[in-house]
């Protein structure tokens, strides 16, 4: 873990915070179909409508510390993905419907993969060991985000953490003034920018309760402020452009983090079976004629 993500990773990560130059220098990096590492950076500008500066501004958001340095890094990622796809171009079309499932299932592949690379096994662990030690955990998240930490929500009850997630983030910003520091609040947010979980971090730091953030965006106010950030990859605006649609990252993280519980409780195998036990009856009970 902790591998030298993306050249593209590193660009959707920061794409939300950047000036409007560095997005369009973004979009024609995302954009080039894998030629890109080809061009000198005033090649870039010119063709983003910038200027030399803009470029050199570019690279130091991403956290390089030359264009040479990130040209070498992008020809790397464009080599291997050629290759991947043998030549082709990948895209979403039902024009292409095999086609199609390859280039998301390799979108897929690449977030998880980056993600991994972001992954501190201490900032990891040190998020276990704040929802082992918690009294609440309480999941949140806005938007799709919402029904996935109530997903988790249920999931980690299976390991016997007494875990909620409120059905609004209204709910969820006054149950935050009731949490201690001996509780925990898991903020959800695949951009990390939300004005009303902001509220919520500001109302923990006021209790003291520890936060847990899995997000984006490391610059973010959620991620500045978390006692514990674990960022994710999200690759989704290659497929959709603004559309932020999956989770798929951040359940890695989560079921990582749910398996690390279930092998180091005693009790979980305990708490698993009580939960599909007090399901099974009403599975069965739903069955016509008994079945």
């Amino acid at each position: 873990m902790t591998a030298e993500p993306s050249v593209v990773n590193a660009i959707l990560s920061a794409y939300g915070r950047m000036s409007d130059a560095e997005k369009r220098i973004a979009d024609v990096i995302l954009n080039g179909n894998g030629s890109v590492s080809s061009l000198m950076a005033g090649e870039i500008a010119r063709m983003s409508g910038t200027s030399n500066t803009s470029v050199s501004r570019f690279v130091k958001t991403l956290g390089f510390d030359s264009f040479a340095h990130l040209r070498l890094a992008l020809a790397r990622e464009e080599t291997e993905k050629r290759e991947r796809f043998d030549g082709q171009e990948a895209t979403v079309s039902m024009d292409d419907v095999t086609g199609s499932a390859r280039c998301v299932l390799e979108n897929k592949i690449d977030e998880l993969n980056d993600t991994f690379a972001q992954l501190a096994a201490d900032v990891l662990a040190k998020a276990v060991r704040t929802i082992q030690g918690a009294g609440t955990v309480m999941f949140i998240g806005v938007g799709s985000s919402l029904s996935f930490a109530q997903m988790m929500a249920i999931k980690f009850s299976q390991v016997g953490i007494r875990a909620i997630a409120p059905a609004t983030t209204d709910a969820a910003a006054i149950l935050s003034l009731q949490l201690t520091s001996q509780d925990c609040i898991v903020f959800i947010s695949n951009s990390g920018a939300s004005r009303r979980l902001n509220i919520i971090m500001d109302n923990a730091r006021d209790a003291a309760t520890p936060t847990i953030v899995v997000s984006s965006d490391d610059q973010s106010f959620l991620a500045r402020h978390a006692d514990v950030f674990i960022r994710v990859a999200l690759h989704d605006q290659l497929l959709a452009d603004d559309f932020m649609f999956s989770h798929n990252a951040a359940n890695y993280v989560f079921e990582l983090m749910l398996m690390l519980l279930y092998r180091e409780s005693a009790d979980a195998g305990e708490y698993m079976c009580m939960f599909h036990r007090s399901f099974a009856e009403e599975k069965l009970t739903d069955q016509p004629n008994g079945q």
